[in-house]
């Protein structure tokens, strides 16, 4: 092509990747099961290889997922942003979800293990604080069934 007289100017095709999506959160390498360098005498790549997935998608609030547990503490910095706004709340006000062991709309995690669980589907992730989630972003609802 360069020696065409018509040509004025031409340069290779570079191919253009991005770089891996690795958050910023503080303990974001112990979590060895999203990414397992061999820390803590580890096996190097036994993980779900959560990089590769998120170089296309870390979430959505549109997804919806209801964590059916001992409740979520929707207090917890890394879950705050990623708790689901019921878009037509009944004469309770269930606007997260519903306490089935208190028959409430307020829903308290008393054991943690909800919070847990949560935190491993979607804690909110490279927001410099705590883990991260499988997910970065989505909507969780809370339905606490265990006492």
């Amino acid at each position: 092509m360069l020696l065409d007289p018509q040509v004025e100017f031409a340069e290779p095709n570079f191919l253009i990747a991005k770089d891996d999506v690795i958050p910023n959160d503080a303990r974001f390498d112990e979590q060895w099961t999203l990414r397992n360098t061999g820390q803590n005498s580890g096996q190097a790549g036994s993980d779900i290889n959560a990089i590769s997935a998120w170089n296309t998608t870390t979430g959505s609030h549109s997804t919806v997922i209801a964590v059916i547990d001992s409740g979520v503490d929707f207090s917890h910095p890394d879950l705050a942003n990623n708790q689901w706004l019921n878009p037509t709340p009944g004469e309770e006000d269930d606007l997260h979800g519903w306490d089935y062991v208190a028959n409430s709309p307020t829903i308290q995690d008393e054991q943690g293990h909800g919070t847990a669980v949560a935190g491993i589907i979607a804690a909110e992730g490279n927001n410099s604080v705590g883990t991260t989630g499988v997910m970065w972003r989505a909507s969780l609802i809370s339905l606490r069934v265990l006492d």
